[in-house]
């Protein structure tokens, strides 16, 4: 199967972060990395995934995404599925 990161999600120029959660908060299109809290990286499906503790998880971005983008709409989503 093929890799995310190479998928037209991936590539649209409408995206303007990307979070693989690699084992670290990166964002892999551009530059609003964050920090993680309380997020263990585990074995996912395909590589890796977050694992979320359900209370006091959070992914603090080091520069705010709304700021840079003022005129967008965002999206936030978690997606959690029992294996």
């Amino acid at each position: 199967m093929a890799e995310l990161a190479t998928t037209l999600l991936r590539n649209d120029a409408n995206l303007k972060a990307y979070y693989r959660l690699e084992g670290n908060a990166n964002d892999e299109k551009g530059s609003f990395h964050g920090t993680a809290t309380d997020i263990t990286y585990i074995a996912g499906k395909f590589w890796q995934g977050g694992l979320w503790n359900g209370t006091t998880f959070r992914i603090v971005l080091a520069t705010d995404i709304v700021t840079a983008y003022p005129s967008d709409n965002y999206l936030g989503y978690i997606i959690s599925q029992n294996l």
